[in-house]
């Protein structure tokens, strides 16, 4: 009297049931440990076309990482996963989604170790960083200074780091890197990275943002370089009537650069206010420090 409901339907209807009895009786599942979550990663990256993962052990999770390589490259890149499994630890039921995550992650740095494979010396920039970057890291590289990004110290907090604007990241270059480019001498090195500067200005122009009635402002590149503009100022300001050849400047952030006359007393009291809080809310900081300019020096600047 009934008709025999098909196949398909049947197996669709105990499905529901199926899963309510595994949440019953599965509970939660097995945590690993991360030893095994390193490997399960690792063994992830390695499925991936074009990618190449080891794991390179150590005493902790914490100084454990994942050396990515692209395939054909000598150079890897380090994916630390500490974060990751103190994620995983809270939440074992969102590992499909933290690995995705990671793997998009891994497919980019198997990318970009590509590209770095045929750097240009036209690809050299520079930006400023504040000298705690520096021994973060020294921290996450250890005694080794091969990795360890190429900069000088230019003044109180600052240092200017040399950088590699690859066509999908950024990322600062070694000694390797200049030698490779046969830019050994830090002078030459300096002058390549500024003529690009300069062929970007040149190419995207300047633009200032003045405050009314005050020498106070901002001037802008294109958001990541803008730093850099300071060993520049003689040529940018040549011909400002505002601002004095010695100017007061800060620059709080990776794209904040701002100056003042250092005779406007009201200019000064407002530029350490507009630094400190762009200091504070910058994803990107630099220096909460006021510095001055003059004649191609600079130096952390001191009000009378």
């Amino acid at each position: 009297p009934y008709a025999k409901p098909p196949l398909k339907s049947v197996l669709q209807n105990k499905e529901p049931e199926m899963s309510f009895w595994k949440k019953l009786f599965g509970g939660k599942p097995k945590l690993m440990d991360w030893r095994d979550f390193c490997q399960y990663f690792a063994d992830a990256a390695n499925r991936e076309p074009g990618v190449s993962a080891v794991i390179e052990w150590a005493d902790t999770l914490r100084d454990t990482y994942i050396a990515i390589t692209a395939q054909g490259e000598a150079e890897s890149g380090r994916l630390y996963v500490a974060n990751a499994y103190a994620q995983y630890s809270q939440d074992p039921e969102g590992l499909d989604g933290l690995l995705a995550a990671h793997l998009t992650v891994m497919r980019q740095m198997a990318s970009t170790i590509q590209e770095s494979a045929a750097i240009e010396s036209g690809q050299i920039r520079i930006t400023l960083k504040n000298a705690s970057w520096l021994d973060e890291m020294r921290e996450l590289n250890g005694p080794s200074t091969e990795e360890l990004p190429l900069c000088e110290p230019l003044a109180g907090d600052i240092l200017l780091v040399y950088m590699l604007d690859l066509s999908t990241a950024m990322r600062s270059m070694t000694q390797a890197d200049a030698d490779k480019l046969g830019l050994s001498d830090h002078t030459k090195l300096r002058e390549t990275a500024l003529d690009n500067i300069r062929r970007l200005i040149r190419q995207d122009g300047l633009k200032t943002d003045r405050a009314e009635g005050h020498s106070l402002c901002q001037i802008r590149l294109d958001g990541f370089y803008d730093t850099a503009l300071v060993l520049l100022l003689d040529e940018i300001l040549h011909d400002d009537d505002v601002l004095a050849a010695n100017p007061v400047f800060a620059v709080p952030a990776r794209d904040a650069l701002l100056l003042c006359n250092p005779a406007d007393e009201e200019s000064l009291y407002a530029l350490a206010d507009l630094t400190r809080q762009a200091y504070g809310e910058s994803a990107y900081t630099v220096s909460d420090i006021l510095y001055q300019y003059h004649k191609g020096s600079i130096s952390i600047f001191q009000s009378h």
